[in-house]
């Protein structure tokens, strides 16, 4: 076992305690976890030693991820309006820290294997939208269901408040050169958190991942310390 594998290990005891999953079932269900990594486990050999810097990030985002969620999410006295606003800061964390890694390792990987040879350094350099219509170009453009730009935009940018009376939030993306306001919307809490939770299964899908590399190493490891 490569240390770089060793140390994908020890990421994925980080990270199973830190990642619970996404509150909808027929999303995760679609995602299909096993179908759509087992294939691409035995392909990470070759590629492990370059994509280990993403996958050590995403640990590192997974633990972030872990501490802000216990406090905005997990204490009974908040109010309808704080647990929004930690929701919003957890949605950009995982747009940040854990779903755009995880894209471009999924992309890499499908990359390898259907034969193709593709740089990380490229990879780098796309954009989330250019990954999305990849994917979609796939059949895989539901890993990308939860990913809105211009909620994470407006979330990036401080332009999203909060109103009382309706109990919604106002979220608007305005264009760093015009000025405009390219995207304007009010959504409630169930509506937002439909797209964390869409979110939050990509990051549960590269849980399975570890889980699978782990089971593997298991599996043809000379011998196992229990």
């Amino acid at each position: 076992m490569c240390k770089a594998t060793g140390g994908l290990i020890d990421i994925y005891a980080d990270m199973s305690g830190a990642i619970a999953g996404g509150a909808c079932k027929t999303h995760r269900t679609n995602l299909n976890f096993g179908r759509t990594l087992r294939p691409h486990v035995v392909l990470l050999d070759p590629l492990i030693e370059e994509l280990f810097p993403l996958f050590e990030s995403i640990s590192n985002s997974a633990k972030n991820i872990d501490v802000i969620g216990s406090v905005f999410l997990q204490a009974p006295e908040l109010t309808l309006k704080k647990r929004y606003y930690g929701i919003c800061i957890l949605y950009l964390l995982h747009v940040e820290g854990i779903f755009d890694d995880s894209m471009r390792i999924l992309y890499v990987l499908k990359k390898a294997a259907d034969g193709q040879d593709v740089s990380l350094k490229k990879v780098l350099k796309k954009s989330l939208s250019g990954l999305r219509r990849q994917f979609r170009q796939m059949g895989a453009g539901l890993l990308f269901d939860g990913w809105n730009k211009h909620l994470r935009n407006a979330i990036a940018h401080a332009h999203f408040w909060y109103n009382d009376r309706t109990q919604k939030m106002s979220f608007q993306d305005i264009h760093p050169v015009t000025g405009k306001v390219v995207y304007d919307e009010d959504l409630n809490y169930k509506d937002f958190a439909e797209y964390y939770s869409k979110i939050d299964d990509v990051c549960s899908l590269m849980d399975h991942f570890f889980m699978l590399i782990r089971i593997r190493d298991l599996i043809f490891a000379p011998s196992v310390e229990v």
